[in-house]
């Protein structure tokens, strides 16, 4: 029987590389902000700013150098602020959206056809909360995660993890990501990325490349 993809499309990578935050989920950072003003009086909103996004403190947490409680521990100290952990918790996940729809589908559709691997810069209370409210992370058959790997993007080990955990070389993977700095570092690794600047973009480009889905 003939194939039905047009000949002058390419053939699918044998993975394809999705970041989260950005592609399937938007990160609200101050829906999370506005959970947590909500709990009462505390800090000024500026301060539960800087610290809860403090490079070197979510840094650490988001390469496992410190775990979740350990995370909670130091905010709510420099903050000078009791907030239990449950509710901490609770606010920090705020931060993110429900999942775009069509890019669920799409995740879905690409099911064995090539390998879907998760690579996003994240935390354990992030994924938890993804894990509780929707399925998104049930349709990727590989899952990298800075706090579990140690490095985050766009340091190479990160990238080392996904090319590992996908069992394919760079040249036979697709990057997606909606950082350019995270775009030219997978670039600078031998791997075909490309940058995700929406969803109608993404599937126009996708379609463009691969054929229809």
């Amino acid at each position: 029987m003939p194939s039905s993809r047009c000949p002058d499309r390419n053939p699918l990578p044998a993975a394809v590389l999705f970041d989260l935050g950005g592609v399937f989920i938007d990160v609200r950072v101050e829906d999370g902000l506005s959970a947590f003003r909500r709990l009462g009086p505390g800090p000024d909103p500026d301060r539960i700013r800087r610290v809860l996004l403090d490079d070197g403190l979510l840094g650490r947490y988001e390469r496992g150098r410190i775990g979740s409680r350990e995370f909670h521990a130091e905010a709510v100290r420099r903050l000078g602020w009791p907030v239990s952990f449950p509710r901490f918790a609770r606010c920090w996940g705020a931060m993110l959206a429900a999942p775009d729809r069509r890019m669920m589908g799409f995740l879905r559709r690409l099911g064995g056809r090539t390998l879907r691997v998760a690579l996003s810069n994240t935390n354990e209370l992030h994924i938890r909360s993804i894990e509780r409210r929707t399925r998104l992370l049930g349709h990727f058959d590989r899952h990298v995660y800075s706090y579990v790997c140690g490095f985050a993007k766009p340091e190479p080990g990160i990238y080392r993890a996904a090319l590992d955990a996908a069992a394919a070389e760079p040249a036979a993977c697709l990057f997606v990501d909606d950082r350019a700095e995270n775009v030219q570092a997978a670039r600078r690794m031998g791997i075909p990325s490309v940058r995700f600047e929406g969803t109608d973009a993404f599937l126009r480009l996708w379609e463009g490349r691969f054929g229809p889905e």
